[in-house]
């Protein structure tokens, strides 16, 4: 299995728990027995050195450690290690043996030991004794790391844009891969990933081989960060290539949905399964077998059943989920059996068809606004390197959003929102019809279209059919405002333009398929301030806004706009699959999916 690489990282460092290199790696497989003893004799199950870290890092604590004397966005990136990790220990050093190495790569980079850095390893327990204690040497070992990071590479300044990336991890993962690197057993070569030797060579190296496919010769795209991208479909590639030729995975049979705590035969093929593609490793399950139950109530017993869907396996479903466009919820539903049932012979397509694709955007010159729909990402351009991205929010599967390229060609902060006849049929005519008071309850005004006039919604007929063609609302100004704060408008003939949106709250969404069409942004302010400098306009977009009037930003130069609809896509150094939600594409191969379970099948498969 290959190690480092998102989950696979993940469960590298699982086998090593498996193994008693324990938890943190704190106490290795080559500990006295006197240290293991006394660490089993807690009864730490894996679950409680899980949660103990997930705390400690996610209370506040972690990242006001890491804040202090280090670069912004530092935090973040750690954060996601961890994340990426599934809030899983991940250093297999003990206190002494890390310390020894920090001090001799702190030697080989002609860096010191500063004070702060050795008043954090003095704070590595020796010999811990609870899942905290565990943990707070899993963060102590993290923070040392990050600190000489700091002073090797003169400042993690790849990460400063990132701290408010709308993906929950950094837009650039340089910090957060050198962090599971050096966890992973190699702390000189995680320092050399943000050394900036290896940098300068990074930038100046010759370009990746072509690699044959269904396309032909590609060759890897110029630009440093989109060959780091195109280099990690190419690593996928041979991944999912390897286990097409070890007989890929078996289908998942139809049935009721799989919760947490159910009982189900199918649960040691979902086990197989996930396993096949790296989101899990069967050593998880001897570790946890193997650690005493008895902290873990009633329900110890059933935790151990072959066919029970117990926490371990719920997150590594939730980490596929992730992976896939689909709800975190780690129940097996229809949706996450259609993924899970995909062939990886489909998967090696859809890998081809985004190297070219990869390969296409990062040759482009100059600026250039991206909104990927089934990714929900919206993103900015400059010579061929992503600059900018955040969530977005799409249209229903109703009123899908086209996908079209375009240019921008103003911003309008403080918009007015024209409401369009038919949504206006769809969504408001009922409500004016129950009660006029709507109009002015909604800050909505009505123009009549022939003379132009404003008309009291009272004095309108809206239950005659030419109501919607004779009269227009158009909604004020303000936060209650559906198009937000600000919008960027491509004048196109499905009236399709990037906007705000008051309804924040659906951003922490995992799907957002939830407009009319149109392309929401998460922070539209963000966005239009760099479509505004990337235009090469005069006016400033926050002053536009703070100022509440509605005003028309005009771009110097127009900024081609590609609303597109790639299932293939690499995020924070990860390949995802995201859902056909629209159902444009070729349906994928699925699988053969086979009628039932046998007994002697099912005792198969328990035995692995």
């Amino acid at each position: 299995m290959r190690a480092l690489t998102g989950m696979s990282a993940a469960l590298s460092t699982a086998a090593a728990i498996g193994s008693l290199a324990v938890a943190s790696g704190v106490l290795t497989a080559d500990a006295n027995a006197e240290d293991t003893n006394a660490l089993n004799s807690t009864a730490l199950s894996s679950a409680a050195i899980s949660s103990a870290l997930e705390t400690q890092i996610t209370d506040g604590a972690f990242e006001a450690m890491l804040a202090e004397n280090l670069s912004e966005g530092v935090p973040q990136a750690a954060r996601a290690a961890y994340a990426r990790n599934l809030f899983q220990p991940i250093w297999t050093y003990d206190g002494q043996s890390f310390e020894e190495a920090i001090r001799e790569t702190a030697r080989r980079h002609d860096a010191e030991i500063t004070p702060r850095l050795s008043e954090t390893l003095m704070t590595i327990p020796r010999q811990p004794q609870s899942a905290e204690q565990l943990a707070q040497a899993e963060i102590a070992m993290s923070c040392a790391f990050l600190q000489l990071a700091e002073q090797v590479s003169r400042g993690l300044q790849d990460e400063g844009a990132a701290v408010r990336s709308p993906k929950a991890a950094p837009a650039h993962s340089q910090t957060t891969q050198a962090l599971l690197t050096a966890a992973n057993g190699d702390i000189a070569a995680g320092m050399d990933l943000v050394a900036p030797a290896r940098a300068d060579r990074a930038n100046t190296a010759p370009a990746i081989e072509p690699v044959s496919g269904a396309f032909g010769s590609r060759q890897a795209p110029r630009d440093y960060q989109d060959r780091q991208n195109w280099s990690t479909l190419n690593d996928e590639l041979e991944h999912y290539r390897d286990i097409a030729a070890d007989g890929g995975w078996r289908a998942l049979p139809d049935g009721e949905l799989i919760e947490a705590g159910d009982s189900d035969p199918r649960i040691p093929l979902l086990r197989q399964r996930l396993e096949a593609e790296g989101f899990y490793a069967s050593e998880q399950q001897g570790f946890f077998q193997s650690v005493r139950l008895g902290d873990m109530g009633p329900d110890a017993d059933d935790i151990s059943r072959q066919d029970v869907y117990g926490p371990e396996l719920q997150s590594a479903l939730k980490a596929f989920q992730a992976r896939h466009g689909l709800k975190r919820d780690g129940v097996v539903g229809p949706r996450t059996l259609e993924a899970l049932n995909e062939s990886v012979e489909s998967k090696i397509a859809r890998i081809e068809t985004a190297m070219q694709s990869e390969r296409e955007i990062a040759g482009r010159d100059g600026k250039l606004i991206r909104v990927n729909i089934p990714s929900y990402q919206a993103e900015a351009w400059e010579d061929g390197k992503e600059v900018l991205s955040m969530k977005a929010i799409v249209g229903k599967t109703s009123t899908p959003t086209p996908s079209f390229s375009d240019e921008a060609e103003f911003i309008v902060a403080n918009p007015r929102w024209y409401v369009p006849t038919g949504l206006m049929i769809r969504q408001k005519l009922s409500k004016l019809r129950a009660d006029p008071g709507y109009a002015d309850a909604h800050n909505f005004i009505v123009y009549d279209r022939e003379s132009g006039d404003r008309v009291s919604a009272y004095n309108v007929n809206w239950h005659s059919s030419e109501a919607p063609s004779r009269y227009r609302l158009v909604q004020k100004a303000g936060p209650w405002n559906a198009l937000g704060e600000l919008k960027i408008k491509f004048p196109n003939k499905d009236a399709i333009y990037l906007h705000g949106t008051p309804d924040d709250h659906l951003f922490a969404e995992d799907e957002r398929a939830f407009s009319s069409g149109c392309i929401r942004l998460e922070d539209p302010v963000k966005f239009a301030s760099w479509t505004a400098r990337a235009g090469g306009a005069t006016d400033d977009v926050e002053s536009a806004v703070r100022s509440g009037d509605n005003q028309r930003i005009p771009l110097a130069w127009k900024i081609p706009v590609e609303i597109t609809y790639d299932l293939t896509t690499v995020e924070d150094g990860e390949v995802y699959f995201w859902r056909d939600i629209y159902q444009r594409k070729e349906q994928p191969v699925m699988m053969a999916e086979p009628a039932q379970i046998s007994s002697e099948q099912y005792a198969s498969l328990q035995a692995g």
